[in-house]
């Protein structure tokens, strides 16, 4: 029974956005056409994650600079993780799969992600030398 209300709710939630996407079309819009606010939201975001990266806290490890780390910590230490063996954020080791390494020395094979349980981040310099959120 609570699968079938669970496929339900799924196909109700399908049609609402098909026809959401629908309606907007009619009105002469496009499915991808953001709000003013979403539009502000976003140029603040890529404002700040421009910041970020142009500060001394982002060494990121691959050409071009992935923006996860500075969504996500403010910071980047993958340049430095990459460099003593220590594993990157996902969006790197993507980057070192696609070819775009950036570390002198260090071949896709060295680089390793870092495990994807949530629970662990790239070693970022801390008041205590952990890297446990809870030693904050």
């Amino acid at each position: 029974m609570k699968r079938s209300k669970a496929a339900v709710f799924s196909l109700l939630g399908a049609v609402a956005v098909l026809g959401g996407l629908a309606y907007a079309q009619d009105q002469g819009g496009s499915p991808d056409q953001s709000t003013p606010q979403q539009t502000a939201a976003s140029k603040k975001v890529e404002a700040m994650v421009k910041k970020i990266k142009d500060g001394d806290n982002y060494k990121c490890c691959i050409k071009g600079k992935c923006d996860y780390c500075a969504v996500h910590m403010g910071m980047c230490n993958c340049g430095d993780n990459a460099a003593n063996g220590k594993p990157v954020c996902i969006n790197c080791k993507g980057g070192w799969d696609a070819g775009l390494g950036a570390v002198m020395g260090k071949t896709n094979d060295d680089i390793k992600p870092l495990p994807q349980n949530g629970d662990v981040k790239p070693d970022m310099p801390s008041d205590n030398g952990t890297n446990n959120d809870d030693n904050k």
